[in-house]
Formats: structure tokens, C-alpha cells, sequence
């Protein structure tokens, strides 16, 4: 939450998005939902990244926080273990 809000306020017109990378393995995804609403609220597009740690089952996790959280999925960034 720390880094959405140090984005706002920053003010700058050249923050636009928000994602969240990382460890997708520490917490489950609809951990983020607050995170994910207040960067809507502030106007940041929002990105997601799953399945470079988790593989598919972390991906499919996403995809339904997407569907059901109402948030709208603007910018998936799926990704699979080699």
C-alpha cells in the first residue's frame, strides 16, 4: 500500500501504472485487492504479474481475482518456468 501512495503523491504525470511483481508464492492474490483498489481510486492502470514463480496454478489464480474482484483486468503479465 506504501508504494501506491508514495506514487500519488509524487504527482508525476509520468506514473501511470501500478503492478506487482515478486514472490507470488508469499501471499495469495486476493491479498492485494485493497492495493489494487486504491490505485484505481488514485487513476493508475493496474498490472499483474503471475506465474514466473507459481507456474499455471498461480496464473489461474489470477485470472479469476480478475474476474471476480470487479477491478477489471487491464494488463496481464503471465509468465512460465522454463
Amino acid at each position: 500500500m506504501r508504494v501506491v501512495q508514495a506514487a500519488r503523491r509524487c504527482e508525476s504525470r509520468r506514473i501511470v501504472a501500478f503492478g506487482i511483481g515478486g514472490d507470488e508464492m508469499s501471499l495469495a492474490t486476493k491479498e492485494f485487492r485493497g492495493v489494487y483498489e486504491r490505485a484505481e481510486e488514485y487513476g493508475f492502470h493496474r498490472l499483474m504479474h503471475a506465474g514466473e514463480i507459481g507456474g499455471p496454478e498461480k496464473i489461474r489464480e489470477a485470472m479469476r481475482f480478475w474476474a471476480w474482484s470487479g477491478l477489471g483486468m487491464e494488463s496481464p503479465r503471465f509468465g512460465m518456468r522454463g
